[in-house]
């Protein structure tokens, strides 16, 4: 995980935020550093970790447009960070992730964008800006989306109305070959 990342996380990450919430990590396995333990320290009421492998952080194997399905409840709180461009079907990721954020909620993503180099965990297809994903949201979510300080990506932070709203694709990221 990118030191940018990791502070970003470190900041956003509140106590208000995570205190008593119930609180879902998606891309958990831990390859170089984790949010986990920043969530952690203010003791949230759950916490899963999920992966589409078990390894190191995941509680329970499963591909982020699955999570509606398995996570009806939903979470308070949903993070991902750094798998958005490795997923092939990224909409369909986006979407589920979205899906399983309660009403009032927040969504936070990272992921890289155009400029940062091929990085296959197993595979890296796309590279985003934040105009397109601010665009993802619909105006009422207060989407604040901005650019990685130190490397070339993308910091997506959302709170999902009270009802709800739905995402839409109007844009397609930078395909990696």
């Amino acid at each position: 995980m990118h030191e940018s990342v990791m502070a970003w996380g470190n900041e956003m990450l509140t106590e208000g935020l995570i205190r008593g919430a119930d609180v879902l990590d998606v891309g958990s396995y831990d390859v170089n550093g984790s949010w986990r333990g920043l969530a952690m320290r203010y003791s949230p009421a759950s916490y899963v970790g999920v992966d589409f492998r078990m390894g190191p952080g995941v509680d329970r194997v499963a591909n982020a447009e699955e999570l509606p399905a398995l996570f009806p409840d939903g979470f308070d709180v949903v993070f991902s960070t750094e798998v958005l461009e490795h997923a092939e079907r990224w909409r369909e990721a986006l979407t589920g992730m979205w899906s399983v954020v309660r009403p009032r909620g927040v969504l936070m993503v990272t992921c890289r964008g155009p400029g940062f180099a091929k990085h296959d965990f197993p595979h890296d297809y796309w590279r985003f800006t934040p105009e397109l994903l601010k665009r993802c949201f619909p105006a009422e979510a207060a989407a604040s989306v901005r650019a990685d300080p130190q490397v070339p990506g993308v910091f997506l932070w959302a709170r999902k109305p009270a009802r709800g709203g739905l995402l839409t694709f109007m844009d397609e990221p930078v395909r990696v070959y």
